[in-house]
């Protein structure tokens, strides 16, 4: 059975290169192939129209300090995603994706049940990686703690 049944006058070296620019092509446009919508609500906002709260952006000065702290405690190669803030719920989130580190996803939330979570495809597990992965940990401890004081506080949603 020939392999090459895509074309059989290519080869199959030349058929590997052509896949290869073909998925090039979509990975370095996907704003040309792939329309995504970023007012998409995430798993913790509620309907308008229900009555419960919304979520708010944080403000400008207090999400400048946040993402500060985070530079300054974990690392300074990141690409913050969201700070928001669920009164109603006694929520916050915080997320954002790691420039180095196989670019680790990790989201931040108060609820006990989701807590630090990360993504990543692939990582090489060396003294560097740990170090963040530790940095990382020991963050959301303090985040946690302290915006579970503010939620209760300055953030306290009031019926």
């Amino acid at each position: 059975m020939n392999r090459n049944t895509f074309n059989p006058n290519i080869s199959n070296a030349d058929n590997l290169d052509i896949t290869k620019k073909m998925l090039d092509t979509i990975r370095n446009k996907p704003n040309f192939l792939i329309k995504e919508d970023e007012n998409v609500s995430n798993e913790y906002e509620t309907a308008p129209n229900t009555g419960a709260s919304q979520s708010e952006d944080l403000d400008e000065n207090s999400f400048r300090a946040e993402k500060k702290s985070f530079m300054d405690t974990v690392s300074a190669k990141v690409d913050f995603r969201s700070f928001k803030i669920y009164r109603k719920e006694r929520n916050v989130v915080f997320s954002g994706k790691m420039q180095d580190l196989s670019g680790l996803e990790w989201v931040m939330s108060l609820r006990s049940e989701d807590g630090l979570n990360i993504t990543v495809q692939s990582l090489k597990i060396d003294n560097d990686s740990i170090a963040i992965l530790n940095k990382l940990n020991g963050f959301y401890n303090n985040w946690s703690k302290t915006w579970a004081e503010k939620i209760n506080t300055s953030y306290q949603y009031n019926a």
